[in-house]
């Protein structure tokens, strides 16, 4: 028997923070500030507060603020980007759009994140960024030290940039680790950032 599971549920997301959001969008549209204002001011201070970073600046998509940070780690034509095909397409669209090429590493059976184990395997010379992603909120493992990376790290050995990119996915405060050119993204929230040193 087929099962039909939804591309993207994002009335199920909606219903989960309805609550919350509802009196925050009436509040807003009631300023007819819809773009910057003291609203979005507010919560970029309070994201660069909660990360220790002089500033966050909110962009308007997911999309765009992978394509940032791949922007700062200056990825281009040519360059590999090493990450999974079992995420939003916006992961490799991004990489597509700065004339990079995608190199898809199979994900792991439990957290259903890329494979460590299978990163190092399509390490060449070409690789500048490993771009790994969460999968219904499990978090993937770095290859190396086996903790949470929560980031896309810059493989090149230039200096990391002082602009980096992140998408926030905690509902917990306090626990994602930010580092200059990171990004990381979730399902369940997109509020796309770009913190700044």
């Amino acid at each position: 028997m087929p099962v039909n599971v939804p591309f993207i549920d994002l009335k199920s997301q909606y219903e989960e923070v309805k609550g919350t959001l509802d009196p925050a969008i009436a509040e807003i549209l009631s300023t007819g500030a819809y773009v910057l204002g003291k609203y979005n001011k507010e919560l970029e201070e309070t994201i660069a507060n909660r990360h220790g970073v002089k500033h966050a600046i909110c962009v308007n998509s997911g999309t765009d603020a992978l394509r940032i940070a791949m922007q700062a780690c200056d990825i281009g034509p040519g360059d590999e980007v090493i990450t999974t095909a079992f995420t939003f397409v916006a992961t490799a669209e991004t990489v597509v759009q700065l004339g990079a090429i995608p190199v898809f590493v199979d994900i792991d059976r439990e957290t259903m994140c890329i494979d460590p184990a299978k990163i190092e395997a399509a390490i060449t010379p070409k690789p500048k960024q490993f771009s790994p992603s969460t999968s219904s909120d499990n978090l993937p493992t770095s290859p190396r030290s086996k903790q949470s990376p929560r980031s896309t790290t810059c493989l090149s050995s230039k200096t990391p940039p002082k602009t980096s990119t992140v998408t926030t996915t905690e509902p917990t405060p306090g626990t994602s680790a930010l580092h200059p050119g990171s990004v990381f993204t979730s399902l369940r929230t997109s509020v796309p950032l770009a913190m700044v040193e």
